[in-house]
Parts: structure tokens; C-alpha cells; sequence
């Protein structure tokens, strides 16, 4: 097998990442690509591989109104893979840090005897179709399975050695940081970002509800999302010093890569649908948008995988 040079596998990455960064304009675009080189090319010298860490792919949507299958790894998943996938070569690997532990407590939900779920069942559930994609898809794209690497929270430093459950865990850090955190810019981003995404999946359950009831309830889950995402982030750290870190979303500076991983969709491939384009493209689309539109849907199951995808008339 023909190893790359340490420029050629570089050269490769840059040129694979180019067009799928989710940058704010050129300079940044620029900023952030020569950030890329210059980490690369540490690594490099140090191990002679490149190694991403992307924190994703937690448990479905539990809203059927947004997604197909809301418990198995469907088409929008399996496209993501494949982008990640083909930045493989034999001097790259990818770390998946699942996160379905860090957040699935805060989509546990009943008001006035209006529930939305997410049992741990499901988080489970989600989690081997995960690791199943990436073995359907290791058949087209030879070497995934083997170098996209899935690590779920217990394997984090910081999580690892904990005597109760996560969520206990993080509720505790969560009441602890909450007097002193002070959300600048980009965390109000963050903060209202969560908002929005809370807002669309627990929709059947807060239109019965008083609008302030729904503002604070929001508010705080949005806020306790995000500390909790910061604590997650400080474990990766921990673990993967080194791991270039990618992003689902985009970001201001360079610390963070947030790429498109279907399409130029920003919605995250586990709160949609898959949308296949008159020009042989995919989007990610809310399922309850696509069937509005009147597009056709194809679906096929086949054990912890769907293949299921909306067509574009």
C-alpha cells in the first residue's frame, strides 16, 4: 500500500475540507484553513497521523414531525458518515464522541399529561445503529469502520470513574456553575440556538402550554444544555489534548471546525430527514416540510438501519 507523504495527506485534507466549512465570510474561511495546516502539521511531526474529534450523533429526535425513523440510524446518518468517511486516508482517523448521556434527561418531558420521551432504551438503541452505519457503509468506503472511532461519555476522563449516573453527575456540576456563568456573545448564540432546537422538538407538548410557562422552561433547559455541553467538552479535552476538533455547527474563531455534513443543510442529520436533490445532491430537511411539499418518500428498514429519504419532485 502506497503511504502519503506528509504534505500529500495535508494537501488531501485541506482540499477535501475546503468546501464543506461552514465559515462566516473569506477571511475567516482563510483563518481557519491555515489553522488546520498548522495543527495538522504538528500532529504530524508528533505521530505521523492527523486525528479529528467530532462530539455527535446522539439519539434521534424523538418529534416524528422532523425525522423518519425516530429510533434507528436512518439515510440523513449515513450520509454524515459518508462525508466524514471519505476524509479517511491510511495517515487519518476520526474520533465520534457520542453525546446522547450528556443531553437525553433534558428531552424527558410531561406536562399536564403531555409527554415527550427519550427512554434510555432508545439512547441504546440509537447508539448500535451508530456503529452499524458505520459497518454498512465501511462496504463502499473500505477502512471506515476501522478508523472512525465511536467513544461514548464513560470512556472520557471525568466520566469514567463516576459511581452514579451521568445525569446525576452533570445536574450537580450544572446547579454548581450556573451562579457564575455569564454567557458572552457566542454563548447567547449557543443559548438561543438550543432554544430553537428545544422549541421544535418538544412542539406537541408546548403549544398546551402558558406562554411563560414555555419562555422559562426554555430558558432553563436551553441553559442547563449548553453548561452541560461545556463540561462535556472539557472531558474531551482531557482525553484527546492533541484531536483537531470538528463541529456540527458553525463557530466564530478557529478552536472549532464546523463542517456541513449533508449537503449545506444546518440541520444536524439526527433531527431531520434526508432530502435527495433533482441534481443528485442531499439536503437535510424537516420531515414535516418535506411532506408539505408533496415530496416522495422511499423508505426501506433493514435491522438498526433505515434507508429511508425524501425525493425532490
Amino acid at each position: 500500500m502506497h503511504i502519503l507523504s506528509k504534505k500529500s495527506s495535508i494537501d488531501r485534507q485541506l482540499e477535501m475540507i475546503a468546501p464543506i466549512l461552514k465559515s462566516n465570510c473569506a477571511t475567516e474561511r482563510r483563518g481557519q484553513l491555515q489553522y488546520l495546516k498548522t495543527r495538522m502539521e504538528r500532529q504530524f511531526d508528533a505521530s505521523g497521523e492527523i486525528t479529528y474529534i467530532l462530539p455527535a450523533f446522539p439519539f434521534k429526535s424523538p418529534n416524528n414531525s422532523q425525522v423518519i425513523c425516530v429510533h434507528k440510524s436512518d439515510g440523513a446518518e449515513i450520509e454524515a458518515l459518508k462525508t466524514l468517511a471519505r476524509l479517511l486516508d491510511e495517515r487519518t482517523k476520526i474520533i465520534i464522541a457520542t453525546d446522547s448521556w450528556i443531553f437525553f434527561d433534558l428531552y424527558d418531558f410531561n406536562y399536564n399529561g403531555c409527554a415527550m420521551n427519550v427512554k434510555k432504551e432508545s439512547v441504546l438503541q440509537n447508539a448500535k445503529g451508530l456503529s452499524d452505519a458505520l459497518s454498512y457503509i465501511d462496504a463502499s468506503l473500505p477502512g471506515a469502520a476501522e478508523r472512525i472511532r465511536l467513544v461514548v461519555e464513560r470512556e472520557l476522563s471525568g466520566f469514567d470513574n463516576l459511581r452514579g449516573s451521568i445525569s446525576e453527575f452533570l445536574n450537580r456540576e450544572v446547579e454548581k456553575r450556573k451562579p457564575t456563568f455569564k454567557p458572552n456573545r457566542y454563548k447567547r448564540h449557543q443559548i438561543c440556538g438550543m432554544q430553537n432546537t428545544m422549541a421544535r422538538v418538544f412542539a406537541p407538548v408546548l403549544c398546551k402550554m402558558d406562554e411563560k410557562v414555555r419562555v422559562q422552561l426554555l430558558n432553563e433547559r436551553a441553559i442547563s444544555a449548553i453548561i452541560r455541553t461545556d463540561i462535556h467538552q472539557e472531558c474531551i479535552q482531557r482525553t484527546f489534548p492533541e484531536a483537531i476538533r470538528l463541529s456540527v455547527h458553525r463557530h466564530f474563531g478557529f478552536e472549532k471546525i464546523g463542517l456541513f455534513l449533508v449537503g449545506m443543510s444546518n440541520i444536524a442529520p439526527w433531527n431531520g430527514a434526508l432530502l435527495e436533490k433533482k441534481d443528485s445532491g442531499f439536503e437535510i430537511s424537516y420531515r414535516i416540510d418535506a411532506e408539505k411539499r408533496g415530496e416522495l418518500v422511499e423508505k426501506q428498514v433493514s435491522g438498526a438501519l433505515s434507508h429511508s429519504r425524501y425525493v425532490e419532485q
